[in-house]
């Protein structure tokens, strides 16, 4: 019991103190993007704003978060494996630098969707959920996202993190990843 509320009241804290930098963060958006114009590029989809349209009809898409150049690399062959086997289902990329954004444009072009990850409050998080609706999410970074991952209702999708590249994360994912 005295464990549960431990980690309640850390939760609170590490929400209020996103809450609270959310800010900051749009702040050093704005002055990264002076000498990298990509960071100002849909900064709004990082609170889950104005996201792309998208067709009502489609699947629910994988959502997997690469948070840079390194990772999307990490990842590549296991996108690659995802469209090769389910043809029909989306992937969603998600990274949070524009080198990120721009080696999953030139890896993948039009075979994937990309989003800027949200930051990581339960508005920004609530919004690109209901949005995107994702089946399952997997994180390289397993200290990405503890919001998107905090999930009250495990039926709509499930989480992956990723302790290690993307090997168990692809261990994982392959087996059933439907259910």
């Amino acid at each position: 019991m005295r464990r549960l509320r431990h980690a309640a009241l850390l939760a609170f804290c590490y929400t209020l103190i996103m809450r609270l930098a959310v800010p900051l963060l749009v702040l050093r958006l704005i002055w990264r993007s002076r000498g990298v114009p990509g960071y100002r590029h849909k900064w709004w989809r990082r609170l889950g704003w104005w996201l792309p349209p998208l067709d009502p009809n489609r699947e629910r898409p994988i959502w997997i978060h690469a948070v840079s150049v390194g990772e999307t690399l990490a990842v590549s062959s296991l996108v690659d494996m995802l469209l090769m086997r389910y043809p029909k289902v989306p992937i969603l990329v998600t990274s949070t630098t524009p080198t990120g954004a721009a080696q999953v444009a030139r890896l993948f072009g039009q075979r994937v969707d990309h989003s800027w990850m949200p930051f990581d409050t339960p508005g920004a998080v609530r919004r690109f959920l209901n949005h995107f609706r994702p089946r399952l999410i997997a994180l390289v970074r397993p200290r990405s996202g503890p919001t998107c991952c905090a999930n009250p209702r495990p039926e709509r999708y499930r989480c992956i993190r990723s302790t290690r590249g993307c090997q168990p994360v692809r261990r994982e994912v392959t087996p059933g990843w439907h259910r």
